[in-house]
Order: C-alpha cells, then structure tokens, then sequence
C-alpha cells in the first residue's frame, strides 16, 4: 500500500516528510515504486569501489563491525591480538533510523 491509497487518514506533517525524502525514497515511500538497484546489498548506497580497500593491521588498531538494522543497530569493537579476537565493547541502538 502506499500514502496515496489512503490519504485521507494521513496526518500531513508525515507527508510533508516524505515529500521530502530523496527520489528513491520518496517513490518508495510516497507512491509505493521500489526499484532498487543494488538487489542483495544491505545498505543501498554501498559501492564497493568506493567503500572497501586494504587495510593495514598495525598492532594495536582497533576494528569495529557494524550491523545496520534499524532496530537495533548494533557494532562490536575488536582488537586482534596474537591472533585472538578480544572484544572490547558492544553497542547497541534501538530506533536507530
């Protein structure tokens, strides 16, 4: 369903919101189109050209891996010693949006 099928029980300050999203969220959210052009990514805007390279494990660098839900989102950072992961902390957000 999108707004426009039921516009009469939707508070306008919702669709001032949406009306002002980026294209591709404002076609998803306003008029129900979802094309989405990176099928299979987590995260739409991830481009792997741009987004991942080598990285050089000094000792003593700390790492953090992210999971980007919305509710929660969640991250672990790490330290790699002697071939060990050792956990330093977890973080965790909900309604992160």
């Amino acid at each position: 369903m999108n707004p426009q099928d039921n516009i009469e029980n939707i508070d306008e300050e919702y669709l001032k919101l949406l009306s002002q999203m980026p294209e591709k969220e404002r076609n998803r959210f306003m008029s129900g189109i979802f094309n989405d052009e990176s099928e299979g990514q987590v995260y739409y805007a991830f481009r792997r050209e741009v987004h991942v390279g080598a990285v050089e494990k000094k000792p003593g660098s700390i790492f953090v891996g992210m999971d980007f839900n919305v509710n929660p989102m969640t991250a672990v950072v790490y330290q790699i010693i002697n071939n060990n992961f050792n956990i330093i902390d977890e973080v965790y957000l909900e309604n992160s949006d």
